[in-house]
């Protein structure tokens, strides 16, 4: 076990958000797999305590005023609402179990949010702990770790057997 502040190792995520509303105040949000993931608004770096046994995320992604980070075991889980710092089910924190590792997850212009394991793909729909419904988009293929991209409207992702798009389908007030 590494007694250091931050660890080295692990594969750097990150993602740029603006929670705040307020122009120009975006922060720098990052995982590693191997330290707690954390906020860096150019000044102050913070780390972010999910409460986790072993809190040292995987994946991030900023979906719907949320920040989303996934752990080993496949937990995928949210922030609370417009709250990346703070992870209490009281502020709208959630856990959402994926079945397996997450590998990947993007956010698109189709405000859903796609997570995908070695295994499957599935996409997020909703805008809160109140409402998230995770389905499944396919069974028979998963993506390779970190490597979903939007490009024009359109999500890819590479898996065993090449690339893969994920078409987005218009969210009806169902989903």
């Amino acid at each position: 076990t590494c007694a250091l502040p931050i660890c080295p190792g692990g594969t750097l995520r990150k993602v740029k958000a603006n929670f705040t509303g307020i122009p120009g105040t975006n922060a720098m949000y990052g995982v590693d797999g191997v330290n707690r993931a954390y906020e860096f608004d150019g000044t102050i770096f913070l780390n972010i305590e999910t409460e986790m046994t072993v809190d040292t995320p995987s994946h991030i992604e900023s979906h719907r005023n949320h920040l989303f980070l996934s752990f080993p075991g496949g937990s995928l889980q949210n922030s609370g609402t417009g709250l990346p710092l703070v992870w209490s089910p009281r502020t709208g924190a959630a856990e959402i179990g994926i079945g397996d590792n997450v590998t990947s997850m993007k956010s698109n212009g189709n405000n859903t949010l796609a997570v995908a394991s070695s295994r499957r793909v599935s996409i997020l729909t909703g805008t809160s702990d109140l409402d998230w419904n995770l389905r499944s988009i396919s069974d028979e293929i998963g993506s390779v770790s970190g490597t979903m991209q939007e490009a024009g409207g359109q999500t890819l992702f590479l898996d065993k057997s090449g690339v893969n798009i994920i078409i987005p389908t218009p969210v009806t007030q169902q989903d």
